[in-house]
């Protein structure tokens, strides 16, 4: 589910900004995981 769950955050996403932020929630998520 997570992983669909970032799939779905990428794929709206238009501004640098939020690249940034879902780039960040990756690497948090990754060193959870």
């Amino acid at each position: 589910v997570g992983h669909n769950r970032q799939i779905v955050m990428r794929a709206p996403l238009a501004t640098e900004g939020d690249r940034v932020a879902v780039l960040a929630l990756d690497a948090a998520l990754k060193q959870i995981v």
